[in-house]
């Protein structure tokens, strides 16, 4: 503790403290270049980069022809060089229209004028707290000033249109499609995904739709929102994929979002989502959150989702994800910076041993069960931010036990025309794996009232009158 002899004015002590608490700011191993203090706020400069309009491309090497010489390949299976600089660069994404053309979603950005918190350790309490993109916007004028505005706004992604026209197996003519993606806010531009007619491009902050052959001759913003702060590196808008349903989904790392749309307001500011919506950018829902980076979406032969998710590079794995309609992994921005330093391994204390057999007339002990109606499920089991499970009805008010979750797998088997899923949730601290599962309360009378439904609507004779 500091203490002042009694003959020194307290505008002077003011300013000892003042200046003592400005070396230890001083000494932290930041990165930014200068950091000014400005009344209650610090106000810091960006990195100094070399940050232009133009876009920066390499001229033609010889660089992927080596590369390919390294490539190990199993039997059967051959690799060739289709394009390379300058026909494209710094390529991100890529996807491929009903003509065999790609479009790639290009990068200039990253890095440079999408910053890393890691890089801008000092204002990581601002970035915590934004909950929409205009606390997003203020953050950044406050912190960097009109100077750091102007310089975030140099730079601009884009998307290339790159094809195949005298069909030799090589691309020979290169385009530019889309530009003017250079607001402060502008993300990394990771999705891009023509369809019919119509090329979906998310970019932070907005999901996009472009119309037009050989350019962009319409730009329509479909839904914004997307993206309140800097945080890592990469967790911004990825994963366009048309569902099963006809819908168009897509993933946003926990950069969060804060979607207001004519007939909700989604606000997930501190997880990683998948969303949903029409075709048309119509009917925006939020399809899972409580991720941490889901990149591509994958759907399955029956309709199942999946997705990959990063590690925080705490002891955790990346993961495979089953997406679920309405789920919650649980994952939450804040996770990753631990208060005062105290990171904590995220890696499970022991082995995790297989579950039990369980009796079947002698079902285990209910967990908490919901408050309102039970509609004749409920858990025998499990985590309380399982709120959905495919194919099971179960109320929105379910409660399970409050245990940290370990990891959660997903045994799929199939038997005749139904689908049976049964999850086993595994909890580190009782080193031991719990099952986590769905029954019905009236098995037998269900599938009795099934199958006659099932008859009747195949035999209309059997109906009574």
């Amino acid at each position: 503790m500091i203490s002042f002899p009694r003959f020194l004015s307290a505008r002077l002590a003011a300013s000892v403290v003042a200046a003592f608490a400005f070396a230890g700011l001083a000494a932290l191993p930041l990165r930014a270049a200068e950091l000014v203090v400005q009344g209650p706020s610090v106000l810091g400069k960006l990195k100094p980069m070399d940050r232009h309009a133009e876009a920066d491309i390499n001229p033609a090497s010889d660089e992927a022809l080596l590369a390919l010489k390294r490539f190990k390949l199993p039997p059967g299976l051959t690799v060739s060089l289709w394009a390379a600089e300058p026909m494209l660069a710094n390529p991100v994404a890529f996807n491929f229209d009903e003509k065999g053309r790609a479009f790639v979603a290009e990068t200039y950005r990253y890095r440079s004028s999408v910053l890393d918190i890691r890089d801008y350790m000092w204002i990581l309490e601002d970035e915590l707290a934004n909950r929409t993109q205009d606390d997003f916007r203020a953050m950044i004028l406050r912190r960097f000033g009109p100077a750091g505005v102007a310089e975030l706004r140099k730079e601009t992604e884009r998307v290339r249109l790159v094809e195949d026209r005298d069909g030799t197996g090589k691309a020979d003519t290169s385009t530019l499609y889309a530009d003017g993606f250079n607001s402060e806010i502008d993300g990394i531009a990771s999705g891009i995904l023509p369809h019919k007619g119509t090329v979906y491009f998310t970019n932070i902050p907005s999901l996009t739709a472009f119309t037009g052959t050989n350019k962009a001759e319409t730009r329509k913003d479909l839904s914004t929102g997307y993206g309140v702060r800097f945080n890592f590196t990469g967790h911004d808008m990825h994963g366009l994929a048309i569902g099963p349903d006809g819908k168009l989904y897509y993933s946003i790392g926990d950069r969060g979002a804060h979607v207001v749309t004519p007939t909700n307001t989604i606000a997930t500011p501190d997880a990683g989502s998948v969303f949903r919506c029409d075709l048309d950018g119509s009917n925006v829902e939020l399809f899972a959150t409580g991720l941490r980076n889901p990149q591509d979406l994958l759907f399955n032969e029956v309709g199942d989702l999946f997705t990959g998710d990063n590690d925080c590079d705490q002891g955790d794995m990346e993961r495979l994800v089953h997406v679920v309609q309405g789920g919650d992994s649980g994952w939450r921005v804040g996770y990753q910076h631990a208060p005062m330093g105290q990171r904590r391994s995220l890696e499970p204390r022991a082995p995790l041993a297989p579950a039990p057999p369980r009796p079947t007339r002698q079902p285990p002990r209910p967990a908490r069960q919901s408050r309102g109606r039970s509609l004749g499920y409920h858990v025998l089991s499990g985590h309380r931010s399982q709120r959905f499970l495919p194919g099971r009805v179960v109320h929105h008010d379910l409660r399970g036990q409050r245990r940290p979750l370990g990891h959660l797998r997903l045994q799929t088997e199939t038997r005749r025309r139904d689908l049976r899923r049964r999850y086993r949730g595994a909890f580190p601290r009782r080193r031991a794996a719990h099952r986590c599962e769905i029954r019905s309360r009236w098995p037998s009378l269900l599938d009795r009232l099934g199958r006659r439904l099932a008859q009747v609507q195949a035999r209309p004779h059997l109906r009574r009158h």
